[in-house]
């Protein structure tokens, strides 16, 4: 899934949008916002902005209402409240189309789709996300062509006009970029997870575009609503920093149905972490599930190798038998898990 790292502060919708010929009531929240924003006060900035937009919605006046709309939707997508974000997009929508002859129309419906489009890819809909961008590719490039007649036809409107072309045009920059990101993210096998980071170029924007060779997993998880710790499947001893995993680890988590089942440093109910390989040449050492096809459930060993022979031998841990010694079994494995962690209730 792409994941947008960031978005320069004039390529945020909400700086995007126009603005004029609107009331002074809504420059003024927008404004008083932006400080507060700037100065971390994000709840204030956003209460700020709910409260214009109340009173727009209360006074009817559908154009500062899709404009308030979208500043709210995208002060949600920054605080990562996506139902609610994508919730302003329907709202804004819903407001334009109250308002056929409205001048501003195109450019902001233009920015309203734009910002539909970041949360779709936020919440992993990549399909979405690029119909979004599309459309939004052609509703400022609509935008342009009417600030353009407006700029030939009212030459005092030639800075106001100007100013809004520069705003469609640096937004088609960016979302082009983004369309052939997206578009390439697409045909890739298996859904590549990539991150995207925003580049100023010399001739507007563009996207580093960088494919993670892992993740790190912190040293407490959920496993079904209940916290666990990482350990050290060698020692017992907990992790003190993340764990890292390669993106093919294809990694899976085994329950311990038994006491000490996984070791002299397990219990019943912790967990084993693994690193999923069927049909894999078995390591030359270290901790590792097998699943034995005979008794049809994965057993927990260390591969070792005989400094005599050189050969590899797996003797599983069984667990502990009182007043008997477990016989030895040799292991048909078809599927190994290298195992990373212990996890044990935290």
């Amino acid at each position: 899934m792409p994941v947008i790292t960031g978005l320069p502060p004039d390529l945020a919708p909400r700086a995007l949008v126009c603005e004029n010929g609107l009331p002074s009531v809504v420059s003024a929240a927008t404004m008083k916002c932006s400080e507060y924003w700037c100065l971390g006060d994000v709840n204030r900035a956003i209460r700020c902005i709910e409260e214009a937009h109340a009173f727009a919605r209360a006074c009817h006046h559908s154009a500062s209402e899709s404009v308030l709309c979208i500043w709210m939707g995208d002060l949600y997508r920054e605080t990562d409240r996506w139902g609610p974000a994508l919730d302003c997009c329907q709202e804004a929508a819903k407001a334009l189309g109250l308002l056929p002859g409205y001048q501003n129309k195109r450019h902001i419906e233009a920015v309203v789709v734009y910002l539909r489009g970041l949360l779709h890819c936020a919440l992993g809909s990549r399909t979405k996300a690029l119909v979004d961008y599309q459309r939004a590719i052609k509703a400022f490039g609509e935008a342009i062509k009417y600030w353009e007649d407006n700029r030939f036809r009212d030459p005092s409107r030639t800075q106001e006009c100007s100013q809004q072309i520069d705003k469609c045009q640096h937004a088609l920059s960016w979302i082009n970029a983004l369309c052939r990101c997206l578009a390439d993210d697409l045909s890739l096998v298996d859904g590549a997870a990539a991150v995207h980071i925003p580049v100023v170029t010399g001739n507007g924007y563009g996207l580093l575009r960088a494919e993670p060779r892992g993740c790190l997993i912190p040293s407490e998880i959920d496993i079904d609503e209940r916290r666990y710790r990482l350990y050290h499947p060698e020692d017992g001893m907990p992790f003190g920093t993340n764990l890292w995993l390669p993106w093919d680890a294809r990694s899976f988590a085994v329950r311990v149905p038994r006491d000490r089942w996984a070791g002299p440093h397990s219990n019943e109910g912790d967990y084993v972490l693994a690193a999923w390989a069927r049909g894999a040449v078995p390591p030359a050492t270290g901790h590792a599930v097998v699943w034995n096809v005979d008794q049809k459930e994965w057993e927990y060993g260390r591969f070792v190798r005989d400094p005599g022979t050189g050969k590899i031998q797996f003797p599983p841990v069984a667990p502990i038998v009182i007043g008997g010694v477990p016989e030895e079994e040799t292991v048909t494995w078809q599927d190994i898990g290298i195992v990373s962690a212990l996890l044990k209730p935290a």
